[in-house]
């Protein structure tokens, strides 16, 4: 009886340094597997920033090589214009090249900008910004557009509100809300700034012509313009924004109520 559990005794430690044995082995591949993995990300991560890199010189010599003959094209075309030298039918021509022009330039400066935003490890630059002052600025910048087409305002701007942001994020996405409602305000233009306890909302609005043509829940898309067909702009100046926004921990959401469409940021 004693030899037998002796034998039991002795089967069950060998068993059980066998399976420690296994159990200390399977960690150590573990931890090798999870080493060699982890130098795997790293090369990937390093190639990946390295490839970026590269892009972004890539993008910024064909950004300078698209931009500079375009903006001489349009240059020689003012000049021309100006001389007034041209028949009426060769004007006609002239304003219809001028206008595709202008329209190519503001295409490709939303499109590398945009590459740039996507594809470039820029650091963010947060810091506190007078987000009250900054918005007055840019609105008093739309006087021009908005006296000649005799276009109503609402502002509503509070004082005081300073955020923190990046402020070259911060100015493009002003600056591309501006634009956008130049392009397709009819009658009406509003700006909006007000603060909800932590919470600061940007809300920029304006009527439309024709708001039976625009699709609200594609507004954020890239390349997409009411009716492409008449519509001005590139079709990437509120996509430009949505992106910024994500970076930026920001919401962005567009509303549609009767003619008045609205888009407000929640910072």
């Amino acid at each position: 009886m004693e030899t037998a559990l002796i034998v039991i005794c002795v089967c069950l430690l060998v068993l059980f340094f066998g399976l420690m044995y296994k159990y200390v082995s399977v960690k150590r591949n573990i931890r090798r597997f999870s080493n060699e993995h982890t130098d795997i990300q790293r090369q990937l991560g390093a190639g990946y920033e390295e490839s970026k890199k590269q892009l972004s010189t890539v993008i910024s010599g064909i950004s300078h090589d698209f931009r500079t003959p375009l903006t001489a094209a349009l240059g020689y075309m003012q000049m021309i214009e100006k001389s007034g030298e041209l028949s009426e039918k060769n004007a006609e021509y002239l304003g219809i090249a001028m206008q595709k022009n202008r329209y190519l330039k503001e295409l490709s400066d939303e499109f590398f900008e945009l590459t740039k935003i996507e594809n470039t490890a820029r650091e963010l630059d947060i810091r506190e910004v007078r987000l009250s002052n900054i918005l007055t600025e840019t609105v008093l910048e739309q006087h021009s557009w908005i006296a000649e087409r005799g276009i109503s305002t609402d502002f509503d701007i509070a004082e005081g509100i300073v955020v923190k942001t990046d402020m070259h994020c911060l100015t493009r996405v002003l600056e591309n809300l501006m634009s956008n409602a130049q392009k397709y305000t009819d009658d009406s233009f509003g700006v909006t700034l007000s603060r909800r306890g932590e919470k600061v909302y940007l809300r920029v609005s304006n009527t439309l012509s024709d708001s039976t043509s625009l699709d609200i829940g594609k507004v954020f898309e890239p390349f997409y313009r009411m009716d492409a067909r008449t519509s001005a702009g590139s079709g990437l100046g509120l996509y430009v924004v949505s992106v910024i926004c994500g970076r930026l921990g920001w919401s962005v959401e567009a509303h549609m109520e009767g003619r008045s469409f609205s888009v407000e940021l929640m910072i």
